[in-house]
This record gives structure tokens, sequence and C-alpha cells, in this order.
């Protein structure tokens, strides 16, 4: 078997529509979960996908391409294997030519493909965060998933791993960049979301890297103020955890690391919002967010000696932390100057005023404001203007 590089020049249309069949051909022996119309409606975006990506490997055996991968910077956008390679290492080989080419370090898969994920954690990469929609809004939930501490170790193919594959993957990926550093953030923040905050190292040198890592992106795309929202939004696909269609963070964003922060279908955020995602920060579809919100996962020891930064025999320092994740449903409007805390779930269609320190969950459909907020009343169809949008020739 052997394993090729193929340049966006030299994708040509026949080589793109024969890796469209070994998509098909591996989908339909995997992806149970799939409608015929789910592969035909599938299908353009495969061959566009194949077309564009950065990177691609294509694997070949006896003349014959069997499997296939692609990459955007450090985020795994697709591994495919043809139905009737599996089992003969290809997967493990190509996911092996990821990692050592083109240090990929993320990727997404499908959580009704058991056998991919599986795949995936043999090799070292743990879950991180899950959104229910894929990258481009279909309704196919994401695990996403980070290699962690085993590093390379684990990678069939790589230093310590076998060269042969346990099992194909065949993951569908989303997304583009993502962050280059592998580390132990990705099992720190698993436990910190799952398993009700356990406390974990903040000041770890790889946690560190991550977080100069999101501070560049971050300043890239606030440079970019004469782009359009949908070209600037292309420079967080993958980088963040999920960005839904039609979303878009004005001027000002900051993240924390970004890979635990989920953005919805049409989702907008106003100037200077800050997302600390030390713990997932999930948002729904259609959430509006005014300018100068803060949600911030993260929570230290109450005392001081404890939330102090410390150093061991070593000489080595550590900070204290752990995290909650924020739920904001879909629907709902925040308005501006509002700060969410730790572990608060923001019910669907919930309107929370400006100003307000949310401290607690807030129900769906309720209107709330205050510090700390509290809910005031129920939204009901009374709220509806769509007389005076008629009156007024809107709509």
């Amino acid at each position: 078997m052997d394993i090729e590089e193929i340049e966006p020049q030299g994708r040509a249309p026949e080589l793109v529509g024969r890796l469209a069949q070994v998509w098909e051909r591996s989908v339909r022996a995997t992806h149970g979960f799939l409608s015929e119309d789910d592969i035909a409606g599938l299908r353009p975006e495969v061959a566009a996908g194949l077309a564009a990506v950065g990177r691609l490997a294509v694997a070949w055996q006896d003349g014959a391409a069997v499997g296939f991968a692609g990459a955007q910077d450090s985020h795994l956008e697709m591994l495919f294997v043809d139905d009737a390679a599996r089992g003969a290492g290809v997967g493990g080989a190509l996911l092996a030519h990821a990692v050592k080419r083109w240090g990929v370090r993320t990727l997404d898969v499908n959580e009704q493909n058991p056998l991919a994920a599986g795949f995936y954690e043999r090799a070292g990469f743990v879950v991180v965060g899950r959104s229910p929609v894929d990258g481009a809004g279909h309704p196919f939930p994401l695990l996403h998933m980070r290699l962690g501490l085993a590093g390379e170790a684990g990678v069939p193919g790589t230093a310590g791993g076998s060269t042969r594959s346990p099992a194909s993957p065949p993951a569908q990926g989303a997304g583009l960049p993502g962050s280059s550093v592998p580390s132990r953030k990705a099992a720190a923040r698993a436990a910190s979301a799952s398993a009700g905050g356990a406390w974990f190292d903040s000041a770890d040198p790889a946690l560190m890297r991550d977080h100069i890592r999101a501070c560049e992106v971050m300043a890239r795309f606030n440079a970019q103020q004469g782009m359009l929202d949908a070209d600037r939004m292309k420079m967080l696909h993958g980088f963040l955890g999920a960005v839904g269609e039609g979303s878009s963070l004005s001027t000002g964003a900051q993240v924390d690391y970004g890979y635990n922060l989920f953005l919805g279908r049409n989702c907008f955020f106003n100037f200077n919002c800050t997302f600390l995602d030390g713990a997932p920060i999930t948002f729904g579809d259609d959430v509006g967010v005014g300018p100068g919100c803060s949600f911030v996962t993260p929570l230290h020891p109450l005392l001081a000696r404890e939330r102090a930064r410390c150093e061991d025999a070593g000489g080595t320092g550590h900070v204290w932390e752990r995290s909650l994740p924020i739920t904001v449903e879909s629907g709902v409007w925040i308005a501006a100057n509002v700060t969410v805390n730790a572990g608060v779930t923001i019910g669907e269609g919930a309107v929370i005023g400006s100003g307000s320190v949310v401290t607690r969950d807030i129900p769906p459909r309720t209107l709330a404001y205050g510090n700390p907020c509290r809910p005031v009343r129920a939204i009901t169809e009374a709220e509806s203007v769509a007389d005076a949008l008629a009156e007024a020739g809107l709509v």
C-alpha cells in the first residue's frame, strides 16, 4: 500500500469522483443512521470538500484508491476507508500520516459511529466536547476529539504504535484549523466537564501553550475588520469546537482555549464578548448576544493560600482550577454586559436583561434580569409584535 499526497491542482474531477465513491461505500457499510436522502444530499458536499481541503492523502492498493484522509492545518477533516479494505491497516496508516506529516491533533467523529470513535480512542484521542449537529448543521451529533497525553505513541504506524489498524475509522469530520499543540488538557477538560468540575492544574505548560495559541488566533481574527462576517468566521472553523452555519462573532471576541466553544446555527455575538471555555460553552440555534457579555466557566479555591500560585519541590508552578459547563439553549436573547457564571443553563427562548449576573439556571421562555439574575415573568404570546409589524408594512 502506498500513500500519496495530492495537491489541490492535482485533484482532477476523475480523482475526486473515485474518492467520492470510496466515501459512499464506506458510509453505506458503517453509517447506518444515514438515509438514502442523506447520502444523496451529502454527495456534493463531499466532492466540494475533497477539492477544497488543504491537505489530502490517498491510500493506493494495486492501482485502486482504498482510502483517503484530509486535513486543514491541525484538524482532521475526513478519513474514510473503502469497505473492501477494512481491517487491512489502511485507516491506521492514513491516521499516522496525518499526525506525523501534518501535525493533526483534533478531529470530529459521528457519535452514532462507535467503531470510529473507538478507533480514535485507541490511537490516543480523547473526547473533549459534543455538538448536537455536524459542522454543516445536519442533525448528526459529533464528538470532538483531541490527541491526549499519550501523544503519538498510540497512533498506529508511529513510534510505539502498531502498524495495523484494529478497525477502519469511517469518521465524518467537520471544521477548519485547530490548535496544533497536543497536551494533557484533553483529559483534564473532559474530567472537568463530565465529573462535576474536577480540579486540574491550569498552569500546565501544555495548557498555557493552548491559551497562547488561542490568543494568537483571536488576534488575527479581530484584526480582520474589513472582511464579511462569513469570511471572517472561516478563520475559526475547527479552532472553535463547532461553528454552525450563519453564526458570527463581532470584533473584540476573546476565548481561553477555543476548542470548548460550540456555536449553533444563526447565532450572533456583538462586540467584545468573552468566553472562558475551561469547560464546554454551548449555544443552541438562533441565539443573540449583546456587546460586552462574558461566559465564565472557571472556578477557583476560596482559600487564598490554595488559590495562589504554588511551586513544587522541583520549582514548577501550579494553579488549581476547575470548570463547569455553560449551556445557552436555542432562541435565547442575552442583552448587553451580561455575565453568565459556571454551571448555568439558560432555557430555550429566555431573555436576559442587560447588566445581569446569571448565577443560577433560568427556565425556558422566561424574562429574567438583575444582579443576581432572577426570573421576572413568563414570556407568552401576549408579547407578540406581529400586529405592529404588519401595520408598519414590514411583514
